[in-house]
């Protein structure tokens, strides 16, 4: 084995192990196993993000991600420590390192940028993921947000009081994590956990979602003066505004995706029947 097999050897054996150390930690720190692996690894990555000047790599944006994007609702943890995500960042940015390495050629120093290339994309791709997993939380919650808007209008008209109305909507919806929120609020509204408005902020903050923001202003606004049912009026139409440009969204996608797939099957098939015409011309001709 010459120098450069052995140090291709080297940082393979090394992505290996890593790989396996950031899973076993980023599983035992979601799952809070206390071990001294990740005890140890947990105090080294909350130093590391204390000590950080990053934006990117920051304690507290972290959490919020977690908290606004669904993270903590997929693993049902609204304590849960950045250090978790980060550590399956890192697992992450482990394995997609190991995919580069393999995917480049056989030497050293393509074998460098394929990992590289390989880390830093690992390290993004959770990113990435839990931004479009919002995206598609947001568009299923749709109907049960205008549900919460009827609710609340009709209760508002009817004098109702608001805590009684959020009771009643987080009864009425079906999305398990706009539920969760509700439930999260209402609780810590009856039992005078927090103030009104640090309540009403931490249902905001369990989203990224702009109809999401505008509810948390009619509830707090409602909560403290009572006077919500006109601007619930409001909201209400544009809500179903929205939801008639979000139909018209899906079925011009519904569209194109089908357009693909036909234009996709008629190539492959052109592709296919060309490859058999060249095939049986070479095999004329060699029989000339």
């Amino acid at each position: 084995m010459n120098n450069a097999q052995l140090i291709i050897t080297i940082i393979k054996w090394i992505l290996i192990v890593f790989i396996m150390i950031e899973a076993y930690t980023a599983v035992s720190v979601i799952f809070d196993k206390k071990n001294k692996i990740s005890v140890m690894a947990k105090g080294t990555i909350n130093l590391a993000l204390g000590k950080s000047n990053s934006i990117y790599l920051n304690a507290d944006k972290i959490t919020a991600d977690m908290s606004k994007y669904g993270v903590m609702y997929m693993f049902r943890d609204y304590n849960m420590d950045p250090s978790a995500f980060v550590s399956a960042k890192l697992a992450c940015a482990g394995g997609f390192g190991l995919l580069g390495f393999i995917a480049a050629p056989n030497e050293w120093i393509p074998k460098i940028i394929g990992i590289t290339i390989g880390l830093i994309l690992g390290f993004i791709a959770p990113d990435i993921f839990i931004r479009i997993s919002n995206r598609q939380d947001n568009d299923k919650m749709m109907t049960d947000i205008q549900t919460i808007y009827t609710t609340l209008k009709i209760h508002a008209r009817a004098g109702v009081y608001v805590t009684d109305s959020l009771i009643e909507c987080q009864r009425n919806i079906e999305n398990g994590r706009l539920k969760q929120a509700l439930n999260e609020m209402n609780n810590n509204i009856l039992a005078s956990r927090v103030t009104i408005d640090e309540a009403v902020d931490q249902f905001n903050a369990r989203f990224c979602n702009e109809q999401i923001d505008n509810l948390s202003v009619v509830i707090k606004q409602a909560l403290h003066t009572g006077r919500s049912a006109d601007m619930l009026e409001d909201i209400s139409k544009q809500i179903d505004t929205n939801n008639f440009v979000h139909r018209m969204k899906v079925k011009d996608r519904i569209k194109r995706e089908s357009a693909f797939i036909q234009v996709t099957f008629f190539t492959l098939i052109t592709v296919i029947l060309l490859y058999l015409v060249v095939m049986e011309f070479m095999q004329g001709l060699a029989g000339m």
